[in-house]
């Protein structure tokens, strides 16, 4: 198993500083968007198709390989069985098992990213003494290995830097205390981990889902922005740049919670969920438009074929 230690503070900043300016992985060209069970639209908001009957209630987590051919997502027969790693193909007809938490001897896997370059598959785990874990897996089933193992990485963070260098997540010590958003090399393990902005609501700070910009400049994340006594917590859409600086609220929920969100293959653009459907927001900020009312969560932006 792959042990991550943090390296003297010299080291880590220069691990900071080679990421990013780690070359960014080619432009991609936008599919159609994936959400809820089986829903599929465009961009535009034409051509919505679904819910498709071979997408199981119990799958999550769906995400694409980099050239949009095949899915993967995590999956369960039923509510309480082994969790399992799935390869399919968008239509989802041809489902493939890559691996279950009783083979990974873990409780439970979770979110699973496809690195840019299609070479490894990166997922979150944990087992049952409470430690979480952060694997790697050849697309074929070889190679299984424990990059990240520690107590509070958050369940829905791993994304990948866009030249297939690292791993990005994001880590807790307490609900009071900073999140921090980490970076962990995959050639030697060295980690390096940044504190995010104190932007959480009555002084907690929930961070978790990081998902990287194609370009590896900014991170999307979910975050706890509001706190109301009796009503449900509100959770937003927000960026950092990928030095935790720069902070920016994108959804601005007033009572509504987003925590399923995707960059568009090109970076221009980000799709996430409310209550009340399927919205598209550019990267800037700016032509916030909802294009579906569907239920929208388990959100996926396809790469379009080349």
């Amino acid at each position: 198993m792959r042990r991550v230690f943090s390296g003297a503070l010299a080291g880590a900043l220069a691990l900071t500083a080679a990421v990013l300016t780690a070359p960014a992985a080619g432009a991609a060209t936008n599919g159609p968007i994936h959400f809820g069970q089986g829903y599929t639209i465009n961009p535009d908001g034409t051509g919505l198709t679904g819910p498709n009957p071979n997408r199981s209630l119990y799958s999550d987590y769906l995400a694409f390989s980099p050239d949009g051919s095949r899915t993967l997502y995590r999956g369960q027969n039923d509510a309480g069985d082994e969790t399992k790693l799935m390869l399919d193909n968008p239509a989802f007809t041809a489902p493939t098992e890559l691996l279950n938490s009783t083979e990974a001897g873990k409780s439970f896997l979770s979110k699973a990213r496809w690195s840019p370059d299609g070479e490894q598959i990166a997922f979150r785990a944990a087992d049952e003494s409470g430690s979480r874990q952060i694997g790697l897996i050849a697309p074929d089933g070889s190679g299984l290995s424990w990059l990240v193992d520690e107590p509070r990485i958050d369940v829905g963070s791993v994304s990948w830097l866009p030249d297939s260098s690292g791993v990005v997540y994001t880590a807790t010590e307490t609900s009071t205390e900073p999140s921090r958003l980490c970076q962990v090399r995959v050639a030697d393990s060295a980690k390096s981990c940044v504190p995010l902005p104190d932007e959480g609501a009555n002084g907690e700070n929930f961070y978790d889902n990081a998902e990287v910009s194609p370009d590896g400049e900014s991170v999307l994340l979910s975050l706890n922005t509001q706190q109301v006594e009796g009503q449900n917590t509100v959770y937003d859409v927000v960026k950092v740049s990928i030095d935790g600086t720069g902070f920016v609220n994108l959804s601005q929920n007033e009572a509504d919670q987003s925590t399923s969100f995707a960059w568009s293959p090109d970076g221009s653009t980000i799709a996430f969920s409310r209550y009340q459907g399927l919205w598209t927001i550019g990267a800037d900020g700016t032509g916030k438009v909802r294009i579906s009312e569907n239920s929208a969560d388990n959100i996926a932006w396809q790469p379009a074929a080349a």
